[in-house]
């Protein structure tokens, strides 16, 4: 049963004791450890200093994949961790995480020939344990064009076809925060940790913490740190892949497409988001040292279209076009980081970790853990704990034994839909990114005393509500960029839906005329980094 997230109650348990583990960072990499540690019955905070999921771990291309960019590397081994971990994913991540297919166009110029890719898949599609219902398939150019006509057939000899998950990145990282809170993490957002306490051997022993909400100072006395700073992380270089959101009718493309360019390792990706809108990403910036990189520039942008525009048989697309784009960083260079080791420890007994990929993260936690847990032993500081069984749960939301189970009960809440004056779309919106706790929201919504408002209103303010109450949204731009992605599911009333927003945020908050005011152009700004103008 998912809990309310009680900021007040939980701020006030951080002087009350020691904890066995402060997680710094709210990305995916720090809730993945945050849950595996409150599974294992550690006492466990973490904190951001701004909202959870505000850095890399929500910019992503949205596809769980085994590692097949990972087969050119050599990296074997890490293939076949991650193919398992995609089914643990698909099971524990119900209605989040879902079978994808991707199609790769074969380049008459690439240097790999259909034979020889094929062969690649072949090694793939072992790797991975694939069943051979869910193996590649090759295939000429007529049938490739025929099931993707928007490929420029003149470009290619033919495609491979082949099955991935998809995943909304932003929801992943929530419902694996609320399920480290069901399990007993304290989990605290706008919470910045400003300064480490050392003992007399210079060994860490927690932080000093500031709310940046109320501007409060907290001391926390924790057995161990784990710092997970993402693209912030010291002494490392990071790629910089481009994401772009263009409208659906631009590249109305039925698929994820993956392709390459020149010698690139990283593929570029086109992919369907909603009805209204393709996302395309690939490398087109040089590395970086840490920190968030710039928003990208025009060369960026124009070099990202003409690299996709050649495999399209559609008229070439234009900067202009591009209604949104940000940079995502992942790892490039690190002397103690690779898809080996994503954990190290330094002279401080401080703990730093790093996720490589979204699908990754579980199996990233698990080592940061276990060598946490270690230490802990090791120093008599902690006793009888758990195993590791991460992959046994279900995360907040998807607590469903099957995936017919899940669309069971989606079937009877769409079918109830004409009786609480809702649309099926409305329902199924609140399926997309709630699961079973849709029904919270449609349980508030039964209860809202304002009937003058039309349906859809009355559930915009249920939705509020349970951000406010069960996700730790503080402000407008948490619930429409980050919780919802209203400004990508909604575009037609966007504009009017910032306003109620900070209302119905304001009611809960307790937010006067001004505060609301201020929120909205909060959201303004936020969104205006991201919207590529002209």
């Amino acid at each position: 049963m998912q809990l309310p997230t009680d900021r007040p109650s939980s701020i006030e348990k951080l002087n009350q004791q020691e904890v066995d583990l402060l997680v710094i960072g709210g990305g995916l990499t720090g809730a993945g450890i945050a849950l595996d540690a409150a599974s294992r019955g550690m006492i466990t905070v973490l904190v951001d200093r701004s909202d959870v999921g505000s850095g890399a771990s929500t910019h992503t291309s949205n596809i769980l994949h085994a590692g097949f960019p990972l087969l050119r590397r050599g990296l074997r081994q890490l293939i076949r961790k991650l193919g398992p971990e995609r089914k643990i994913l698909l099971d524990n991540a119900l209605p989040i995480v879902h079978p994808q297919r991707v199609l790769l166009p074969i380049d008459k110029k690439m240097t790999l020939g259909r034979l020889r890719i094929n062969r690649q898949f072949n090694t793939y599609d072992k790797l991975t344990g694939n069943s051979k219902h869910h193996r590649h398939q090759l295939l000429k150019r007529p049938s490739a064009t025929r099931q993707e006509p928007t490929l420029e057939a003149n470009a290619i000899s033919g495609a491979i076809v082949w099955e991935e998950y998809a995943t909304r990145d932003h929801r992943l990282l929530l419902e694996v925060l609320k399920k480290a809170q069901e399990l007993g993490a304290i989990i605290l957002p706008q919470m910045e940790a400003t300064q480490a306490k050392h003992d007399e051997t210079g060994k860490i022993t927690g932080y000093s913490l500031q709310d940046r909400e109320s501007n409060s100072s907290y001391a926390l006395k924790a057995a161990a740190v784990v710092h997970c700073h993402g693209t912030w992380m010291p002494d490392t270089r990071y790629e910089a892949l481009t994401h772009v959101i263009l409208p659906r009718e631009k590249l109305p493309v039925k698929q994820a497409i993956y392709f390459y360019k020149d010698d690139v390792e990283v593929p570029f990706y086109v992919f369907p988001v909603s009805g209204h809108w393709v996302q395309i990403g690939g490398k087109v910036h040089e590395g970086t040292q840490g920190g968030h990189p710039a928003s990208p520039g025009v060369e960026s942008l124009k070099r990202l279209l003409e690299s996709t525009s050649q495999y399209f048989h559609i008229p070439s697309l234009e900067v202009a076009d591009i209604q949104y784009a940000w940079h995502e960083s992942y790892l490039m260079e690190h002397a103690k980081f690779n898809w080996k080791n994503a954990v190290y420890k330094d002279d401080q007994d401080g703990f730093f970790a790093l996720n490589p990929a979204i699908g990754h993260y579980r199996l990233c936690a698990r080592q940061a853990v276990d060598q946490i847990v270690n230490h802990l032993q090791e120093k008599g500081q902690l006793t009888r704990i758990k195993e590791c069984y991460t992959d046994l749960l279900k995360i907040a939301g998807s607590e469903f034994l099957s995936r017919d189970e899940y669309q069971n009960f989606s079937r009877d809440l769409l079918q109830n839909a004409g009786a609480m004056q809702l649309k099926p779309e409305a329902i199924q919106h609140l399926l997309d990114l709630y699961g079973k706790n849709t029904e919270l929201i449609l349980g508030h919504y039964n209860t809202l005393p304002t009937p003058e408002l039309n349906p859809d209103t009355r559930l915009l303010q249920a939705e509020v509500w349970y951000s406010v109450h069960y996700e730790w949204a503080l402000h407008v731009d948490d619930f429409l960029i980050r919780r919802t992605r209203r400004f990508l599911t909604h575009p037609q009333s966007i504009e009017e839906d910032v306003k109620k927003v900070a209302d119905f945020m304001g009611q809960e908050l307790g937010w006067d005329r001004i505060r609301r005011e201020e929120e909205v152009k909060r959201y303004e700004e936020a969104i205006k980094m991201l919207k590529v103008e002209g």
